[in-house]
């Protein structure tokens, strides 16, 4: 008996649940009602009107109940809409809510929508204005204006924390963006496909995602600051105009991928902090003539510098242990390789396609080692080559690799009692 009570109960509890909430139609919009809470949410847009004006209030039965949300699809695909405003009484808008509206021009947002949710925007291919109140919106959701081909220009609230996977992607028309002061994350394929030459990255910045400007055709110039501690792969791949990069120095690895295909990269500092060079990292950048590989670089793995068809001369500084297969294959313009190691190890095959017409430069003792080292005993011209960059014996007096007051006083022993600097 006791049993059947409380299931009766329960029922009439979630009867009761079930009456506080309304669904009605009031003039162009379906609204659901919390008639305990006196709110109001949209369920649906079932207008004609281009220009709609989402009420703050609205009145049934003799209340008035505040408009708080814009629930998901509201909106989805309602072609007749060019502008909307939305009241600062709402709060929240849901996924896809104006999705495919392909007329959508302008719109003015709620101050108190904190979240851009899940291709909020998503495919309005007329949209160009959005009007943001500043210090409202912290997220703006992954997808939120993806495909928007016609925005030109958008103002991010300084309010803005983090950008989310594919935000702007494909907005092929997006020349101006700022990133606020506040962003920490630079998600996945956020900005891939957009317009901007320029564009400025904060010091609040922490990660870039991967492919996150990838196939910006118009971007010129990057510096990334040294308070980004990860790049994604990919992250600049086809930006065909991309000319200035500068690197932080947080990073130890250029990751698989990140400038390849940028075409007119002529130069790179890799900064002193970075120790191997990713995959295909620096696949076609067809600009390159001169590769320099600096001294803290121990591994290059493959297809880094893959049909990298103008480059004439490398440089692999001593400090390399590994070289992938493909690295520098389809480089077919490479005329003379410096390595000036004494730790020689074999390469695959592979590694070079010059091998032909390329000469070889190595430190003189070692030109015996590389001629039978598989991988590099395929050059036809080898040969010994003296490392400018070692200081001298007649300088560094007593072997310790430096030039200071020690070798001056070793110079003036020898010279008064003929003692070795050496010992």
């Amino acid at each position: 008996m006791k049993k059947f009570i409380f299931i009766l109960l329960a029922f009439f509890n979630t009867a009761a649940i079930k009456a506080d909430v309304i669904t009605t139609t009031i003039g162009d919009f379906e609204y659901q009602l919390d008639t305990q809470g006196v709110v109001a949410s949209v369920v649906k847009y079932m207008g004609e009107e281009s220009n709609v004006q989402i009420p703050e209030k609205i009145s049934y039965d003799g209340k008035d109940y505040s408009v708080i949300n814009l629930m998901s699809e509201s909106f989805l695909g309602s072609t007749s809409v060019v502008s909307v405003d939305i009241p600062n009484s709402v709060s929240e808008i849901g996924r896809q809510v104006f999705k495919g509206c392909t007329n959508l021009e302008t719109v003015t947002m709620s101050e108190s929508v904190k979240t851009i949710p899940y291709e909020a925007f998503g495919q309005c291919s007329k949209l160009t204005t959005v009007n943001f109140p500043e210090n409202s919106v912290i997220l703006i959701g992954t997808e939120a204006f993806s495909r928007c081909v016609s925005l030109k220009e958008m103002r991010i609230p300084e309010s803005v924390e983090r950008i989310g996977d594919y935000a702007f992607h494909g907005c092929s028309s997006l020349a101006t963006v700022n990133i606020p002061n506040k962003v920490s994350q630079i998600n996945e394929w956020a900005f891939y496909g957009c317009a901007f030459a320029s564009i400025e990255i904060p010091n609040s910045v922490t990660s870039i995602g991967s492919w996150a400007f990838a196939a910006c055709k118009n971007l010129e110039s990057i510096t990334i600051p040294n308070s980004v501690q990860s790049i994604g792969k990919w992250c600049f791949d086809y930006d065909i105009s991309l000319k200035s990069v500068v690197l932080p120095d947080t990073i130890t690895k250029i990751p698989n991928g990140t400038f390849s295909r940028c075409f007119k990269l002529a130069s790179i500092d890799i900064p002193s902090s970075v120790t191997t060079l990713g995959v295909q990292s620096f696949n076609m950048c067809t600009s390159l003539t001169v590769i320099d590989i600096p001294n803290t670089i121990m591994e290059i793995e493959e297809e880094a510098f893959l049909n990298c068809t103008m480059a004439t001369t490398v440089n692999i500084a001593p400090s390399v242990r590994s070289i992938g297969k493909n690295a520098f294959s389809g480089c077919n313009s490479i005329t003379d390789i410096n390595f000036l190691t004494t730790k020689p190890f074999s390469i695959a095959d592979n590694v070079f396609s010059c091998q032909d017409k390329a000469t070889l430069h190595v430190l003189p003792d070692y030109v015996p080692i590389f001629n039978s080292l598989d991988g590099w005993r395929d050059f036809a011209n080898i040969v010994p080559k003296r490392d400018d960059t070692a200081i001298p014996d007649y300088v560094d007096v007593n072997g310790d690799g430096k030039v200071n007051t020690a070798d001056v006083v070793g110079i003036y022993k020898y010279i008064i009692d003929g003692t070795d600097p050496r010992k």
